[in-house]
């Protein structure tokens, strides 16, 4: 397999990994770092990476500040998923009325 090739599936496997960190072992902070990969290794990725550190800051890290800035990037980059959008638009909201209690 040329080089370029694996290139293009960097992005994939980090996504993957990430995944596996997330959900099957609750390891948040490595699942973070192979998300953040995915748009490092590949800026122009379609994948939901971003939208998935927002869910971890927001659900598993307890972060309100850094989800709101990882939901509004996944918003504007991220927008082929309309559902995780629309999710996305309705935390921002719900975050900003908890903030503004605060």
């Amino acid at each position: 397999m040329p080089a370029v090739d694996i290139f293009y599936k960097i992005d994939d496997a980090a996504f993957q990994i990430g995944e596996i960190n997330r959900h099957y072992l609750q390891d948040y902070r490595t699942a973070l770092l192979y998300y953040q990969r995915v748009w490092q290794w590949d800026p122009q990725t379609v994948l939901p990476a971003r939208f998935a550190v927002a869910r971890i800051y927001d659900d598993g890290l307890h972060d309100r500040i850094k989800a709101l800035q990882y939901y509004e990037l996944a918003i504007r980059l991220e927008s082929d998923y309309p559902s995780k959008v629309v999710y996305a638009k309705g935390r921002i909201d719900e975050i900003n009325r908890e903030l503004a209690q605060d």
